[in-house]
This record gives structure tokens, sequence and C-alpha cells, in this order.
């Protein structure tokens, strides 16, 4: 199945969806920075050569020549939704939810994968994000000329009660997923919006999780030894990976082998109130872009013994998912950092990947049967 992919950053989402058995054809990425890294690892991320690396701003892409696509996938920047941003959602200039409106409606995909901040379901974003998840599912339903979104919303609206038949339109499922429960060591929240146009009727199962808090798995296993109890739903989880699990075989820093790695660090660690980094036994926080992270403090190892210091690039690589063969060379810490800070991590993004892969698969298998029922009736 091929894709096409907006707001690439550095490949996290990529990488992910390869996994999940979705090959690129374009991705599109303005910042320079992370257009040099996907080039840099462009036969990882599956790309079938430089051109399908669109280094420019979304607003000029023209989607109509990319209709015969099976995904479209893209993470908008998450500022205008984020704590860490203004969080001014659609009056944040930031706010890209409208070219990912418009590139669904001129490519038509067969179903869409979006990732933002957890922000986005805020209440205070809870009617603009009505507006954009109505957006996604009529795309062909477009703002009149001086319209307000209120009023676009409102018109939205009434498609949806009224029932009103449209050639086209996509029925969207709203995950809220933290990366902890899928094997990730991080925890780090997401939101995906995920869309299949309505004439595949696919079936639909959210991915499930995987991993789970150890205190809580603790909890449970005591209750059910206590009770007899059965807990199906949650015999199978691992409890979460913590920073230890991902980065204890990496080389000695200083070694040749730590440089091959990029297992490059920096001095200077400290914590400050509110930001005291994350205890090496545990899942690393939420990674965030920026030299000392924002707001801060994240970036760093405690090690419980008043022992404190930044990540090294491939351990914050590590901690995303990123494979030991992704390339930052000749990529400052900072930048390393702010890129992987950005990132989607890998295996969240290839366990919502496989569960969109499965249900495409069971729509076109639907379509199949179907085609065939007709065939023998005629």
């Amino acid at each position: 199945m091929n894709s096409i992919e907006l707001f690439a950053g550095a490949g996290g989402l990529t990488l992910g969806l390869k996994q999940a058995g979705f090959s690129p054809e374009i991705l599109v990425e303005r910042d320079a920075h992370c257009g040099a890294a996907l080039r840099r690892n462009a036969r990882l991320l599956g790309l079938k050569g430089s051109t399908a690396i669109l280094q420019r701003d979304v607003q000029t892409v023209d989607f109509r020549d990319y209709r015969d696509i099976d995904l479209l996938a893209g993470g908008p920047p998450c500022q205008p939704f984020s704590a860490a941003g203004r969080g001014s959602g659609q009056q944040d200039p930031r706010d890209m939810f409208p070219q990912i409106v418009r590139a669904v409606r001129e490519c038509g995909p067969k179903a869409f994968l979006i990732e933002n901040a957890p922000g986005l379901m805020a209440p205070r974003h809870r009617e603009y994000r009505d507006y954009i998840l109505m957006q996604l599912r009529y795309p062909d339903v477009i703002a009149h000329p001086g319209e307000s979104w209120r009023s676009h919303l409102g018109r939205l609206e009434a498609c949806l009660d009224h029932g009103v038949a449209l050639p086209v339109h996509y029925d969207i499922h709203v995950l809220q997923l933290n990366a902890a429960d899928y094997g990730v060591a991080q925890t780090r929240k997401g939101v995906f919006l995920v869309g299949f146009r309505s004439d595949l009727a696919p079936s639909w199962v959210a991915p499930t999780a995987t991993h789970e808090n150890p205190s809580k798995l603790d909890g449970r296993r005591t209750a059910v030894a206590a009770t007899g109890a059965a807990m199906p739903e949650t015999r199978d989880r691992q409890p979460w990976l913590s920073i230890r699990d991902v980065v204890h075989d990496l080389p000695a820093f200083g070694t040749p082998e730590a440089e091959a790695l990029e297992h490059l660090s920096r001095a200077g660690a400290r914590p400050y109130p509110g930001h005291t980094g994350s205890p090496y036994d545990r899942p690393s926080k939420a990674l965030k872009a920026g030299v000392h992270g924002s707001p801060g403090g994240e970036n760093m190892i405690d090690f419980g013994d008043g022992q404190y210091r930044y990540l090294s690039i491939r351990e914050a690589a590590r901690v995303q998912g990123f494979p030991d063969d992704y390339s930052f060379d000749g990529v400052s810490w900072s930048r390393a950092l702010r890129l992987l800070g950005n990132a989607v991590p890998v295996r969240l993004a290839s366990k919502v990947g496989i569960a969109v892969a499965a249900a495409l698969r069971s729509g076109e298998a639907l379509a199949t049967d179907d085609t065939r029922r007709r065939d023998q009736a005629a």
C-alpha cells in the first residue's frame, strides 16, 4: 500500500508506517534541517528517490497530482494545541489543519491518519475540534468565500443531521494513546485521527495496548490472586519499558563504538523546580524540542543518586524508537534533540499503522466479495 505524508519532520511517522507495510510516495516537509535528515536517511525510510522529498511549504503543493493513494498521513504543528505552545487553536498562524483538509479533498485517499498533541482534546478547543472533524468527514463541503468557520460548521453539521447524500465522506475514529502502553520507553501522549472513505466499509479495530504502568499491573495481579477473578483484557500486558531497558547496552562514552553510534551527550544537566528529569528505571517523560527542552528538564536522566545527565543523541533516538542505523551525521546535539522531540514515536506509529492497514485490507476483501457475488448473479 502506498502513502503520502505531510509535515514529515525527521521521519518517525514514516518509519512506523513503513513497518506497517506502507510505501511513501512523497514526504512534504518545509524545514531545511528536517529535509536534510530525510535525505540522509532516504533508504531507511523506504523512499524511492530524492524527488520523493518535497522540501517546500505544504500550501504550495497540488495534491490532485496524487489521486491514487491508499493513505494520507501527517502530523501538523502541534503548538496551536499544546500546553508548551500558545495553545490558541484556530487563531494560531501555525494551525495547518486547513491544509490537511485540503489535501484530503484533493487526493481523496482511501484513509487518513493524522497525529497531534493531546491538547487538541482540551475543552477550550472543543468547538474548533468539531469543525476539524466535520471538515475531514465532508471534505467536499467547502466554505463559501467570506464565510466564518462557525457558519461553515453549521452547514457541515446539517449534512450529518439530515443525512445528506454526498459522493464521498469519511468515517472517523479518534484515538487518545500513551506511547508507553504500546512498547515505547516514553510516557508520551498523542491524539490520532483515523478516517476511512465511506465507499470502502472497512472493519476497524483500534490497536490494543501491549504494556501497562507497573504499579497498576501489580495491583491488578494482586487482586486477581486474592479473588480468583479473571482479567483477560490485561493478562498479556507487559510492564512499561524504562530508559534503562532501551539504552543499557550502548557502548561507553568516548569509545569509537559510541562515536560510530552517535552516542554523544553534553555537559551541564541540572534539575530545577518542576523539571527534574526522568528516572532511569521508568519510561522517559515526553521528549521535548529545544536545547533544554520546552519547558525543559525532560531530556535528562535522573539516576536516583543525585546524578543527572542529558540523554545522548542515540539514547533519545532509542527512546523514540528510531533504529540505530538512522543517521544524525553532522547534526549537533541540540538540533538532534529538537528533531527527535518533534517526532512521532516509531513503535506507536507502527501500531496505529498496522491497524489502519488491516482495516484497508478488510475493505478491499469486502469489495472483492461483492464483485464476485455480482458476477455470479449475472
